[in-house]
């Protein structure tokens, strides 16, 4: 049976998917497509979450360094957006991938357990 939610704290959260979707909008300076998708696996009792946009894409030695703090590829960004929200979904249990191709868009995929160990 499909769960309508996952446990974790809800404010932390809010903010990993938040920073998410503005990083792929902000990528797709001439417009484009933002795509959100998610997916329960019963079998590994795990939800992902994937963002995906059709900007310039991701090189791979900027992939990375991704989510190193400070790292920014943005003329006014501060570098603590993914760092930030890697931490806070290790923090539940989680991972973040990111998928893509110069010229391809980018896809960024967080992975969480549907039920955390400690209660938030």
């Amino acid at each position: 049976m499909a769960r309508d939610s996952i446990e974790g704290d809800e404010d932390q959260l809010r903010q990993v998917f938040t920073n998410l979707i503005v990083n792929g909008l902000q990528a797709m300076e001439a417009g484009g497509t933002l795509t959100v998708v998610t997916e329960e696996d019963q079998q590994t009792g795990n939800y992902s979450v994937t963002i995906r946009d059709s900007g310039p894409g991701i090189a791979p030695d900027v992939q990375e360094k991704l989510f190193t703090p400070f790292f920014t590829t943005k003329a006014h960004g501060t570098g603590l957006g993914l760092a930030v929200s890697y931490g806070i979904v290790k923090d539940h249990g989680g991972e973040i991938r990111v998928n893509s191709s110069p010229g391809q868009g980018a896809a960024f995929t967080v992975i969480l357990p549907l039920e955390q160990g400690v209660k938030y």
